[in-house]
């Protein structure tokens, strides 16, 4: 899983990344925000969608999964 990295001073449209990543605006902002982790396809979409030469470790962490 992946988190979003915070302090990142990055300013973007949360509406625009989910109409072009087709997640839920909802999603996208729990995300950003860091109260949801999301998938490696997840955070690749929204890496592009941020920044079409940026790669995923620019903008998220990888995160181990609770056992």
């Amino acid at each position: 899983m992946y988190r979003f990295k915070s302090g990142l001073g990055l300013v973007f449209n949360q509406r625009q990344i989910s109409r072009q990543t087709g997640l839920a605006f909802e999603t996208i902002n729990r995300i950003v925000n860091r109260k949801q982790n999301c998938s490696k396809v997840s955070a690749y979409c929204i890496c592009k969608s941020i920044n079409q030469d940026a790669e995923i470790e620019d903008y998220f962490e990888l995160v181990e999964k609770e056992k």
